[in-house]
């Protein structure tokens, strides 16, 4: 009996656009962001592009519950992230519209 793995379309899909003080800034979250492998790449593709203007994401897979979970855990991801640049004394707002946190 043989099996061929046969890749399952991704039907469900989302973007975000985050936008940032810099472009630094936009680079060090994609780096960041990108460190962890997708865990299940048949089921979920992540694709993270820095630009002038900020970071652009989008998440393609294959059912909705994976969907809702990649999201969550981006979100808490840069959640995370960007407390951590903050913390950090960051010279520029990280995000547009938001100061930085004064420096302790």
């Amino acid at each position: 009996m043989s099996s061929t793995f046969e890749p399952q379309e991704k039907l469900h899909s989302v973007s975000f656009h985050f936008p940032l003080a810099s472009s630094s800034h936009a680079s060090i979250l994609q780096r960041t962001l990108q460190v962890d492998k997708e865990r299940n790449p048949a089921q979920v593709t992540t694709t993270i592009t820095p630009d002038e203007e900020g970071l652009n994401i989008s998440i393609q897979t294959t059912t909705l519950r994976l969907l809702r979970m990649n999201v969550n855990s981006l979100f808490d991801s840069l959640d995370l992230i960007i407390r951590t640049i903050d913390a950090f004394g960051s010279p520029l707002p990280l995000v547009v519209g938001v100061p930085s946190a004064p420096a302790p």
